[in-house]
């Protein structure tokens, strides 16, 4: 009966996470890297179209590059290597189920769902009881970092999935519950691994984390020649990628870095700010604090007056740290995998001599392991005297209100940072009127090639529609020629520079 009774609870918990995420899915176009996303899943060229510049062109010169093989291509191009391995199963996704906004979003959302299911596994794999799993999960479905990044086309909730499941797969083997027979899981604990560095390259430290626990920890000689074996999997996969193409996008990272630290010097504003010890200090709590859960910030709300409601998150990590009862050993790794996205952005920091490496979607990996610190912490004070208990509600309450207010930021997209509001997919909507109004004879003219490109990313199966680039018209627009007269289909404004 009480296994009934949590696979209910785990049921709608997931169900509630699914609503969550689903609310507003759709309601603003795609933005930013989700146009780079997309564009790399589709092979398409987001910048440079000019090799697409004839007399006239249909939805076909833009989508003839539609391979794995370009789509890598463009991802090595474009951004770097870093996260190919979400664009090509996003290129897949795509085949099957279109380029609507929802549904591109969708798979981001699916990924982040199975977080919720990992934080349940990762804590009984630590034998913590059911109940804290369950509320580990509720409190990741409610944490707002992973529904923001659920509501965007890029490959962190993707990463932070293989992240995840690495991490269980190698608490499972140190915790001793795998017979000495079976090997399968060293595989797979090694394919983990590499799915994530490829999905994104600054997972690195979680492999980190693992090979330094391994080498410190391990005497048992059969049990580290099988971890040989997964770290080998790791690394000739990953040697591999770079063969083929992976060092060159590394390097173009590094020179990407360069370029950002000199746009610091000369405008601050632009890109960040020139690196000093206050302004470390400074993006270290402001990434820490939707790490924790708080994301206040997106309100506009200054820094100094979020900066004390870190206290509870502290708390609470400090009590589910103390008390999670894994072993000394085992609380070392929790604390590299919470505070090793941390580390990781302030080393590459220091290295690069800007702030980026400070965006709150450097540290989703481990955020899950947030909320099962939390959940460990709730339960230790609720066995405790009366006053610990309302201790225990108060704080977990709390933080529970901040997290749930900070969603509210995330469906009416509040951001400080955003020069133009996002709108709903105006090109998605262009799109549909074309195909609705076209007639045989008829040809679409745009503005601009970016227009172009972005319309035509709903046109792929309507290659009847001819289209025609003018750039001596006026801007940001898009006009129907039909018997010799321009018929004004709409103005998109600023929606081509929203990126």
């Amino acid at each position: 009966m009480r296994n009934l009774s949590s696979i209910i609870i785990l049921v709608l918990i997931v169900l509630a996470a699914f609503i969550i995420r689903i609310y507003t899915l759709d309601k603003f176009g795609i933005h930013g890297d989700e146009k780079i996303s997309i564009t790399n899943a589709t092979g398409i060229a987001f910048i440079g179209p000019s090799s697409y510049a004839t007399d006239s062109f249909n939805s076909s010169h833009y989508w003839q590059k539609n391979t794995v093989r370009e789509v890598i291509k463009q991802n090595l191009e474009i951004d770097r290597g870093n996260t190919m391995l979400y664009t090509v199963m996003l290129h897949f996704w795509i085949e099957a189920f279109g380029t609507s906004d929802f549904s591109v979003r969708l798979l981001s959302v699916l990924f982040d769902l199975f977080n919720l299911l990992l934080v349940f596994l990762i804590t009984l794999a630590l034998r913590f009881k059911k109940r804290i799993a369950l509320l580990a999960m509720a409190l990741c479905a409610l944490h707002p970092l992973l529904v923001e990044w659920s509501h965007i086309a890029r490959g962190y909730t993707a990463a932070t999935t293989f992240a995840l499941l690495s991490t269980y797969f190698f608490i499972r083997i140190i915790q001793g519950e795998e017979k000495s027979k079976f090997r399968a899981i060293y595989i797979w604990y090694g394919l983990t691994l590499l799915a994530a560095a490829l999905t994104h390259y600054f997972t690195i430290y979680v492999v980190i984390g693992h090979v330094a626990y391994s080498l410190f920890y391990f005497r048992n000689k059969k049990t580290f020649y099988r971890f040989f074996i997964s770290y080998f999997i790791f690394l000739g996969g990953f040697l591999f990628w770079l063969d083929q193409g992976g060092m060159e996008g590394l390097r173009n990272m590094n020179e990407r870095s360069s370029h950002y630290e000199q746009e610091t010097n000369e405008n601050p504003n632009l890109f960040a700010e020139e690196l000093t010890s206050y302004l470390m200090f400074q993006a270290s709590t402001r990434q820490f604090l939707p790490y924790s859960g708080n994301y206040f910030t997106r309100f506009g709300i200054k820094l100094r007056y979020i900066a004390p409601l870190l206290l509870i998150p502290l708390l609470l990590l400090f009590i589910g740290f103390t008390n999670a009862y894994p072993g000394k050993r085992m609380k070392l790794l929790l604390l590299f995998l919470i505070l090793g996205p941390i580390v990781q952005s302030i080393l590459l920091a220091i290295f690069s001599g800007h702030t980026i490496s400070f965006y709150p979607k450097y540290v989703i990996f481990s955020a899950p392991l947030f909320s099962m610190l939390y959940a460990i912490a709730f339960f230790h004070l609720f066995k405790m005297q009366r006053w610990m208990k309302l201790l225990g509600f108060s704080l977990i309450g709390s933080q529970i209100i901040i997290m749930a207010y900070s969603i509210t930021g995330i469906y009416i997209d509040a951001n400080t940072w955003r020069t133009n509001p996002r709108e709903k997919n105006v090109h998605y909507q262009v799109s549909k009127e074309i195909i609705k109004r076209y007639l045989p004879g008829d040809t679409i003219i745009y503005f601009g090639w970016t227009d172009a490109l972005m319309t035509n990313l709903y046109l792929r199966k309507h290659k009847e529609i001819i289209q025609k680039v003018n750039q001596n018209q006026a801007p940001n627009t898009v006009f129907l020629k039909s018997n010799g007269h321009l018929i004004l289909l709409t103005t998109f404004e600023n929606s081509s520079n929203a990126y």
